[in-house]
């Protein structure tokens, strides 16, 4: 990640639009886990 982030801020990303970026594709990688996982306890 330390590597991503340096890459993407020499590159002159605005640091606000990496961090939005990131949390958006965290949070499309953890949704297909969260709902499995919440559809086994119910």
């Amino acid at each position: 990640m330390f590597v991503v982030n340096k890459a993407a801020l020499d590159h002159r990303m605005n640091s606000f639009v990496f961090i939005f970026y990131r949390q958006a594709a965290t949070s499309l990688f953890l949704l297909p886990i969260v709902v499995l996982l919440e559809r086994k306890l119910i």
